[in-house]
């Protein structure tokens, strides 16, 4: 049975081949596709572009449009609808998409026009964040917006990061320790339960009956980098 997900990277494969305004991909679409093997359902996709991109966000657009009718054409798709478009925030533009194969899936692309960085890893044309800047992300989007599906994502990546690059980061110790207060804080089983209200979110290899166990080992590969970084601070 086709998924979101695997419309997306149908998607993403069209942008591998040509990406013209340098498209850097993010997010847990990201993760789940390139870097964790599938560890979870996800339904959108979020890119960060130069800013200097700003003014041509209609010829993004219509590229994306473009990638949907080649989807159409190869039969990955029966349909498609753009159902808005629009500027979200100064700097982000946000496209919502109706997706049309043996059922209905709604799906959003957002745009972060933003300051890049020098160096991206890369799969053919499109551009991705090392698996360390986007467990940054991950930890500032857990503790904004307290989403299970960001804690999931924390405990995938925080076995494949390199730490050696965080010794003496204030920061990051910071973040790290903000992550801990919230985990404590917040109802974590409450989250997990909203995040399967959409029948389509799966987290891979975990079930509820498992929710306290993953929690405390979270928790404690968290406290494990947090004492290698203090070591250096």
């Amino acid at each position: 049975m086709t998924r979101i997900l695997n419309i997306l990277a149908q998607f993403l494969k069209e942008v591998e081949k040509d990406n013209p305004h340098n498209l850097v991909l993010k997010g847990g679409t990201a993760l789940s596709l390139y870097y964790l093997d599938h560890h979870r359902e996800s339904e959108d996709l979020d890119f960060d572009v130069e800013q200097q991109y700003i003014q041509k966000y209609t010829k993004i657009e219509q590229y994306i449009q473009n990638i949907f009718e080649k989807l159409k054409e190869q039969k990955i798709l029966t349909e498609y609808r753009i159902t808005k478009a629009g500027f979200a925030s100064t700097k982000r533009y946000h496209i919502s998409i109706q997706l049309k194969t043996h059922k209905i899936y709604h799906t959003k692309i957002d745009i972060d026009f933003v300051e890049l960085p020098k160096i991206f890893e890369q799969r053919g044309e499109l551009l991705l964040y090392s698996q360390e800047r986007l467990f940054i992300g991950k930890l500032i989007a857990f503790t904004n917006r307290n989403e299970f599906k960001d804690l999931y994502d924390i405990s995938q990546l925080i076995k494949n990061v390199h730490i050696e690059q965080w010794k003496g980061n204030e920061h990051v110790q910071q973040l790290l320790q903000k992550t801990i207060e919230t985990i404590k804080e917040e109802d974590i089983n409450r989250m997990f339960k909203t995040a399967f209200r959409n029948i389509d979110m799966r987290f891979k290899n975990l079930k509820e009956s498992q929710l306290q166990t993953f929690i405390q080992k979270t928790e404690h590969d968290i406290h494990k980098i947090m004492n290698i970084i203090k070591k250096e601070i």
